[in-house]
């Protein structure tokens, strides 16, 4: 069976976000996200994912006139016949207009937002059987419901049993008030920032009292609004940077002026993060019990953008009450695609469990891959000094070595991830022992936020020897707290709070980025690498060899891996002096001036 699955709707007229797409062939999936292959994190105008549909056809070697079955979410009106033909049959050729009524009726499925969301999480996880709940800030205009609650079981020939749903009509909810408080910070919609930022916080319960008054509770209807009036922003043109492009950005000032910014007036923005994470945790909790409490049920699953939130996730793990919590690689909506392909594989019964080989869920390399032969023609055509290793543990031991002497390196092997985290295919690495490693990644090679907290790769061997029997996840969705073992050896990896937010590497997922750090821990003890995303600040995760030699030549990482190649920037580049002689400006100095300009 082959499927493609696509969001949003490329025929609908709306304006979204996280343009992704998943391809199924047999028991092959891709899945990447568009914006990856743009360049751009948040590129909203767009609604046809041209590249990653491209993409998916390449990597799984299939046509538009092979497939099975299309699906697409619901609509938010009926799509034009012309529209229609001109996709199917002009563009794709997926078919013949003599053909095309009946293909429309026996191949084309839709499928609802939050349901996709609820198949996303259900299909990657181990579980048969689970509680559920999808947040987000509003669905979209084909379904206009901001939360989604319910079981979902196997072995049930319908899957979901809804337990209850909210709709935007009722008012806004906790998504939009996480949005509205990154707003106030000034970070727009980049919600993880305001959780960085937290961390360097400390609770003030007169703060948190004023920001509970926001919200309205009704809970014979099972809602939470939340309300705070906005003034208008003002357009900011003249700041536009076209290598950088968020058009959010430039439509509006952030913040505006609200009743949440007169609340928050006169406290740090540290302090103001902090006290509204814990509430957005108090707030989630307490809808999770209200929801669930007559349940009997052993699992819970958390899905949609809410839940891209470590902190929260780690909160209802420990305090949701169920004895194991679940959530997805790619929990906001650019999960979508997936999780309404394996809606209907499931109910054409091609999937009998779900897909995961081990407890800690799906394997999150789906993305496109690049062979020798092409890698070596852009090196080439590039004109750039490499070196080809002949296999990827001598490779390895070079990389460890080169880690050891302080060199940030770039990684870019085999397939991509699939989602917001980089685990090891798409990933800067650099050495957790040494405190300055992530100084100098934050403010001289991805210049970004000196506040965001990098994330440690743990074999999974020994993420109980440094974490003890907390929550793991291969997808970088939990924190958890440091012990003394791990703080000393790998301080670059452990944040201002005391806490990490870890992934563990599993060896039959990637076993190559499991022997890279095995070989590290062989040589020095921590058996732990500092990851991140290979990207520029402000730009999305890079998905070419192209862009990762870009990166190298500027400075975003000293040696670059693409395969078996290794490429370093003082072959290629006359460096410039910031390399040798790097000043660091101190966390306390940072905060201080953060404060200042707040």
């Amino acid at each position: 069976m082959k499927i493609v699955s696509i969001y949003p709707h490329p025929m609908d007229d709306q304006y979204r976000h996280d343009h992704n797409v998943t391809m199924i062939k047999n028991k092959e999936i891709y899945s990447y996200e568009e914006a990856k292959l743009k360049g751009s994190k948040n590129d909203d105008a767009s609604s046809f994912p041209i590249r990653s549909i491209f993409m998916g056809f390449k990597q799984l070697k299939i046509t538009p006139r092979n497939i099975d079955f299309w699906v697409f979410p619901t609509p938010s009106k009926k799509i034009n016949y012309k529209i229609y033909k001109f996709f199917f049959v002009d563009f794709f050729k997926s078919t013949s207009e003599k053909n095309l009524k009946r293909f429309l009726k026996e191949k084309v499925i839709f499928v609802k937002h939050h349901e996709a969301h609820v198949y996303t999480g259900f299909f990657s996880s181990n579980f048969e059987q689970s509680d559920i709940i999808s947040i987000d800030g509003g669905g979209d205009m084909g379904d206009e419901r901001r939360m989604l609650w319910g079981n979902i079981n196997n072995k049930n020939r319908k899957l979901f049993k809804k337990y209850g749903e909210t709709f935007n009509s009722a008012g806004l909810g906790v998504g939009a008030y996480h949005n509205h408080l990154t707003d106030l910070l000034g970070f727009y919609d980049n919600n993880g920032k305001t959780s960085g930022l937290a961390s360097y916080g400390k609770l003030n319960k007169k703060l948190y009292k004023n920001l509970k008054k926001l919200f309205i509770y009704n809970w014979s209807k099972n809602n939470i609004k939340f309300s705070n009036k906005r003034s208008k922003s003002n357009e900011r043109f003249s700041e536009i940077k076209i290598h950088n492009f968020e058009a959010k950005k430039y439509l509006k000032t952030s913040p505006v002026k609200s009743e949440l910014s007169i609340i928050c007036k006169n406290f740090k923005p540290q302090d103001i993060a902090k006290t509204g994470e814990i509430l957005l945790q108090d707030l989630t909790i307490e809808m999770i019990g209200k929801f669930f409490k007559n349940s009997k049920a052993k699992n819970l699953i958390c899905v949609g953008g809410l839940f891209n939130n470590v902190a929260l996730n780690n909160f209802i793990s420990k305090k949701s009450g169920y004895k194991k919590t679940f959530f997805s690689m790619s929990p906001g909506d650019s999960g979508l695609s997936l999780g309404m392909a394996l809606y209907l594989k499931k109910m054409k019964g091609k999937i009998k469990s779900n897909l995961s080989n081990g407890e800690c869920g799906i394997n999150p390399f789906l993305g496109p891959s690049f062979n020798e032969k092409e890698i070596e023609e852009i090196l080439i055509n590039s004109k750039i000094k490499y070196k080809k290793i002949s296999s990827y543990k001598k490779l390895n031991s070079i990389i460890v070595n080169k880690i050891i002497k302080g060199k940030i390196v770039g990684l870019f092997r085999d397939r991509a991830e699939f989602g917001p985290r980089s685990l090891g295919a798409r990933s800067i690495l650099a050495d957790p022992r040494n405190i300055k490693s992530k100084h100098r990644v934050n403010q001289f090679i991805k210049r970004r936020d000196w506040f965001m907290p990098y994330a440690p790769s743990v074999i999974d061997e020994n993420f109980k020897d440094y974490f003890g029997h907390q929550g793991k996840s291969q997808y970088m969705q939990l924190t958890q707290k440091v012990s003394k073992k791990f703080l000393k050896i790998a301080p670059a990896a452990c944040h201002v709070d005391g806490t990490s937010r870890s992934q563990i590497v599993i060896k039959k997922n990637n076993h190559k980025y499991h022997d890279l750090i095995k070989k590290f821990g062989d040589k020095t003890g921590c058996y732990s690498l500092l990851n991140t995303s290979f990207n520029r600040h402000g730009i999305a995760t890079i998905s070419s060899p192209k862009q990762a030699i870009e990166h190298l030549l500027d400075g975003t990482v000293e040696i670059l891996i693409l395969n078996n190649f290794i490429i370093e920037l003082e072959n290629n580049r006359k460096l410039h002096k910031r390399f040798k002689n790097e000043i660091y400006l101190s966390e306390k100095s940072l905060l201080k001036k953060f404060e200042k300009n707040f």
